[in-house]
């Protein structure tokens, strides 16, 4: 249901046709999608993206289809920010024509073990515009780690920083809010990148989503 439904609303979907059983077994999720539906670039409050992997034959070649994504965009970049997919998920009940395994993966993290400590967004400007007075922050993790982390952001000023977070490793899914005042969408951060999550330890982060939304 989470699949189909932020699949509906990342293709700008304004009306989805069926689903009231599953919306109400997930009501938070459901009524989130119901206000979601419609919302265009110009007045959507949020932006978020799932960084995820599943993958599709195409020409012959297996190719990786990379995150759901609305308005705000994860890549790999740079010689710190290439991540890996990870929480593998068993589709093969579910016979999915389309995809080329039997599994795909709902998550993405760091690879610090190969330099890759940083994980980075790009924040699309016709919804964000060049600055707004200030936006929360919102990553969802899995505290699977003992990891040391934080996030970096464009101001004025130049490249700000949240307080550091330390993972408790305690096996649960988390969302981290942080308040981010004065953010700017100026892409400081290499290759017109706007956020970035940094870990300073030899631990990864594992994130599920990330959702910025406007004060």
């Amino acid at each position: 249901y989470k699949t189909r439904v932020m699949r509906l609303l990342q293709m700008r979907r304004n009306w989805e046709w069926g689903g009231l059983e599953k919306a109400l077994e997930f009501p938070e999720l459901g009524r989130y999608v119901q206000l979601s539906l419609g919302k265009t670039i110009e007045n959507s409050v949020d932006a978020w993206c799932w960084p995820r992997e599943s993958y599709v034959s195409a020409g012959g070649e297996i190719v990786p289809v990379k995150n759901f994504e609305r308005w705000l965009y994860q890549r790999d970049i740079g010689s710190d920010g290439m991540t890996k997919p990870t929480r593998k998920i068993d589709i093969s009940q579910l016979n999915q024509w389309a995809s080329a395994y039997d599994y795909e993966f709902e998550a993405r993290q760091t690879d610090v073990q190969t330099g890759n400590n940083s994980m980075y967004f790009n924040i699309d400007e016709r919804w964000f515009g060049k600055h707004i007075g200030g936006c929360k922050f919102l990553v969802t993790f899995f505290d699977n780690s003992s990891a040391l982390w934080q996030v970096e952001y464009c101001t004025e000023k130049g490249i700000a920083r949240s307080d550091i977070l330390s993972q408790e490793n305690s096996g649960k899914i988390k969302t981290a809010v942080f308040e981010i005042p004065g953010v700017m969408a100026t892409g400081e951060l290499g290759k017109n990148m706007d956020l970035k999550i940094k870990t300073f330890n030899e631990e990864d982060v594992t994130v599920l989503f990330a959702r910025i939304i406007k004060n």
